[in-house]
């Protein structure tokens, strides 16, 4: 699974949110785009991750071998090194007995990685294969770029 995000601007205060997952299986690509009116994007990150983690469950893949490809090294490190877990079991604080930023949305997506039996996640910036060019292609198309 893929995932990507923008967002654009529509007045000084308000954006349109877009985000689109690809899910590549036996050489098929599924893929789902959201727009939603934001007045912050910095949810976008999560929000790419957790609508392809649903459609996946929707799907009944669950118990697949699933790949995902994240763009973010905090996220990809959150889910990899089980800071999510760490956190759950600490009230949703830091080990420093901080509060988690958009707190909602990381208690969402803990909820779905429990539901797979074998997710792997790597943190891949490059964007460089044919996947990402695909993803590109759809992302740009939703938003007129």
């Amino acid at each position: 699974m893929y995932y990507d995000n923008d967002c654009i601007k529509d007045a000084p205060l308000t954006s349109t949110a877009v985000w689109v997952f690809l899910i590549i299986k036996d050489d098929t690509f599924y893929h789902v785009s959201t727009k939603q009116d934001v007045l912050m994007d910095d949810r976008l990150e999560l929000l790419g991750i957790i609508d392809g983690l649903d459609d996946l469950l929707f799907k009944g893949w669950q118990h697949e071998h699933i790949h995902v490809h994240i763009m973010e090294e905090h996220l990809a490190k959150a889910i990899r090194l089980g800071w999510l877990s760490s956190w759950a079991n600490n009230g949703w604080k830091t080990k420093d007995g901080n509060k988690i930023e958009k707190i909602e949305l990381m208690m969402r997506l803990q909820s779905l990685l429990d539901q797979f039996d074998n997710l792997q996640c790597t943190w891949d910036p490059l964007h460089d294969d044919f996947a990402y060019s695909k993803l590109s292609f759809i992302l740009r198309r939703l938003t007129n770029k």
